[in-house]
């Protein structure tokens, strides 16, 4: 089990060298203090579990989808829930390792896919655009760190919104349903139960 830094609900929290404005608190090149969060502490998320893979092409891994897309559904296509495997095409299994790179693939993840899903990244780098899923070993869900400091449990059945939106930029409240709410920090979006 790891951490990884929230970069919001955009599917480009990292690329190479350049500046990248994000909508969470965390981002290649970024600068972000409590003010910026217009959303409310408590409804933004900092930090999230992540997954090491423990067995081969499992949950844990990144799937390397060799295209631009940044669609979370193609992402999800990727993996099978039957088998849980990604039964095609190349993964890596960095997530949380060498965690002081800093690359979104290694130590990032987005509000876009519910948590416990899987993780896909549009090239074999550790900077670039992807959709990084937070995900636990614990049943149900992953456990979330608000900008206020308390620590929440977000089930994997949270609601995600439209998921065949693409999430390179996003713009104005959420595509992502809560889950994306909860990533943005000045997305404008009211945040109920969740």
């Amino acid at each position: 089990m790891s951490y990884a830094f929230s970069g919001g609900d955009s599917g480009r929290i990292g690329e190479g060298s350049n500046p990248v404005p994000t909508r969470g608190v965390f981002g290649y090149y970024t600068n972000v203090s409590m003010r910026d969060i217009t959303d409310g502490s408590s409804n933004t998320v900092l930090v999230a579990e992540l997954s090491f893979p423990v067995s081969d092409r499992d949950i844990g891994h990144v799937h390397i989808l060799g295209t631009a897309s940044t669609v979370p559904n193609d992402c999800r296509a990727t993996f099978n829930t039957s088998t849980r495997r990604y039964e095609s095409g190349t993964v890596r299994n960095t997530r949380g390792h060498n965690w002081a790179d800093g690359g979104s693939l290694i130590v990032g993840v987005n509000t876009i896919l519910p948590p416990n899903s899987p993780s896909c990244t549009t090239e074999d780098h550790d900077g670039r655009h992807g959709i990084f899923s937070a995900g636990s070993k614990h049943t149900g869900g992953a456990h979330a760190l608000m900008g206020d400091g308390s620590v929440r449990f977000i089930s994997e059945n949270i609601h995600t919104g439209n998921l065949g939106v693409d999430s390179a930029n996003p713009s104005g409240p959420s595509n992502y349903g809560v889950w994306g709410a909860l990533g943005t920090k000045n997305g404008g979006e009211v945040v109920g139960e969740f």
